[in-house]
């Protein structure tokens, strides 16, 4: 289930651009990010639709209803299941996590990105000498 939510979060992140977010002291402002999302800032909508209501970072409110993946839109309906809108959305998933991920996905994506940049200019660079 970690898994499932780190992917989900990412998933977050990574489309809606979310903030990770991080945990708050009793005596801050309850803003949130992706990571601190609770069930209540969270709602599901037929077919694939979820709308997000909470206060972002500066306490400004963040209001989007977005068409998702069924698997997310599955996700998401599991993650709630048995919780109350004050529980956490992802109660399995810590901020590090989350960007630890981000972090490789980004090192992946610069791996990939440089390696076809390569044969790329490779193949122009044989093109332009014949």
């Amino acid at each position: 289930m970690a898994d499932r939510q780190r992917a989900t979060a990412m998933y977050f992140i990574d489309r809606l651009a979310l903030r990770a977010g991080n945990e708050k002291g009793e005596d801050e402002a309850d803003t949130v990010g992706c990571c601190s999302l609770r069930c209540e800032h969270v709602t599901l909508e037929q077919p694939n639709f979820l709308i997000f209501d909470f206060l972002g970072k500066d306490s400004i409110r963040y209001y989007n209803r977005v068409g998702v993946e069924t698997q997310v839109f599955k996700n998401i309906r599991i993650f709630k299941e048995n919780k109350t809108d004050d529980d956490n959305l992802f109660d399995r998933v810590t901020v590090r996590q989350s960007l630890e991920s981000a972090y490789a996905k980004v090192k992946l994506n610069l791996v990939f990105v440089d390696e076809s940049h390569e044969q790329t200019f490779s193949i122009v660079h044989e093109r332009i000498d014949s």
